[in-house]
C-alpha cells in the first residue's frame, strides 16, 4: 500500500471565532491511500484544545509511514495512533479504500443506514452584537442556526439573533466559558427565545456542577464527549453527547460512540472541526441517527476541496462518490 500525507489549508470567508479560539483558515491533514491501483482519502482536522495543528497530524502518520504501506487493518491504525485527528485522516481513507475496493459503499461496509440529505446547523460566530446579529440576517432562511457564545454580552447577543432570524431553530454553544451561575441566568431567556440545546457551557471536570441539574434546555457534551470511553461519565450530566470523528478517531469511533451514547439514552449531534467536504462526507453517515446536525464546515470556505459536498441554505446534499465512500 503506498501512502502520501501531507498538511493543507483552505481559506475561510472571515475568521471563525468562539469563545477561547480563532480560526484564520481551515487547517487539515489529508491520507490518500492507493493499493492495487485504488485510491482512498480522508481528512482529519486538528483540536487546538489537544494541541493539535495540521502538520502534527501528518507528522503523526509519517512517523508509522513503515507500518501504514505494510497494509494495516483499521484497528491496528486504532492501537498505533490512539484518538485524535491523525486517526481520523487515516482511519477515514482506510474505508474509502476499502470500500472502492469491494465494490460497495461505506454505508453497506460499516453496516450503517443509507445516507440522506440533511439540514445542518449554520454557525453565527462570536463577534459584536451588531455582528452576529448581521450573520443571523443573512442566515435567516436557514433550517438550523447555532450561536457561539460566551462572550460579555451574551443576553443581548442571542436577543439580536432571534430579532434578526425568528424562524429557524437555534442553539447555542458556550465551548466551556460559563460557569453553573451563568447558565442558571441564561437558561430563562434562552428558554423565552425558544432555543432547543445548550452545548457544552462548562469546561470538563468543571461540568461535575451539572450532575443532578434540572435543565429545562437539554445541555449537550462536546468537549466533554471525546471518544466512547467518556459515555458513562455523561449520565446524570448530559442530555445529548456530541459526535466528533475527529476526536473520536474517525469513522470507526464515531460508531462505537453512536452506539454506546444510544445505549445509554442520550440523544445524539454529530459536529465538525473547521474542514472541507472530504472531512464531512463521513460524518453526514453518523448524522443519519442524529437529532441536530452540525456539518457547516465547507459552507466557511472560499474555495473546496472537489468535488464539493452540495449545500442549499443549510440543506446538506448527497456526496459525490468520486470525493468520498465508494
Amino acid at each position: 500500500m503506498r501512502l502520501s500525507v501531507k498538511a493543507e489549508h483552505f481559506e475561510l470567508h472571515e475568521p471563525f471565532t468562539i469563545a477561547n479560539y480563532s480560526w484564520q483558515t481551515a487547517d487539515v491533514c489529508t491520507v490518500e491511500l492507493e493499493r492495487g491501483g485504488v485510491i482512498g482519502r480522508g481528512e482529519g482536522a486538528p483540536v487546538f484544545y489537544h494541541g493539535e495543528t495540521a502538520q502534527s497530524l501528518a507528522d503523526q502518520i509519517e512517523a508509522v509511514r513503515p507500518d501504514i504501506e505494510k497494509g494495516l487493518t483499521r484497528d491496528e491504525a486504532a492501537k498505533l495512533l490512539g484518538p485524535g485527528g491523525a486517526l481520523c485522516a487515516l482511519d477515514c481513507a482506510l474505508w474509502d479504500l476499502e470500500a472502492r475496493e469491494a465494490g460497495r459503499p461505506v454505508h453497506q461496509m460499516a453496516g450503517l443506514l443509507a445516507p440522506t440529505e440533511l439540514d445542518s446547523a449554520i454557525t453565527v460566530t462570536l463577534k459584536s452584537t451588531d455582528h452576529m446579529a448581521a450573520q443571523a440576517e443573512r442566515y435567516r432562511e436557514y433550517p438550523l442556526l447555532k450561536v457561539k457564545l460566551g462572550g460579555s454580552d451574551d443576553e443581548n447577543a442571542i436577543r439580536a439573533i432571534r430579532a434578526a432570524a425568528p424562524n429557524p431553530r437555534i442553539t447555542v454553544d458556550a465551548n466551556t466559558a460559563w460557569s453553573l451561575e451563568k447558565l442558571k441566568a441564561m437558561e430563562p431567556v434562552l428558554v423565552e427565545l425558544g432555543v432547543e440545546l445548550i452545548e457544552q457551557p462548562m469546561a470538563p471536570g468543571e461540568d461535575e456542577a451539572l450532575s443532578g441539574y434540572k435543565a429545562r434546555i437539554p445541555i449537550a457534551a462536546d468537549e466533554s464527549c471525546q471518544t466512547v470511553d467518556d459515555v458513562p461519565g455523561l449520565i446524570g450530566k448530559y442530555q445529548t453527547a456530541v459526535i466528533k470523528l475527529d476526536k473520536a478517531g474517525g469513522l470507526t469511533g464515531a460508531i462505537e460512540l453512536l452506539h454506546a451514547a444510544k445505549e445509554a439514552g442520550l440523544d445524539l449531534m454529530v459536529s465538525c472541526m473547521i474542514a472541507t467536504s472530504l472531512g464531512m462526507a463521513p460524518g453526514r453517515l453518523i448524522g443519519t441517527y442524529c437529532k441536530t446536525v452540525d456539518l457547516d464546515a465547507p459552507m466557511n470556505l472560499k474555495i473546496d476541496r472537489q468535488p464539493v459536498i452540495p449545500y442549499t441554505k443549510g440543506r446538506m446534499h448527497m456526496t459525490p462518490s468520486e470525493l468520498w465512500g465508494g
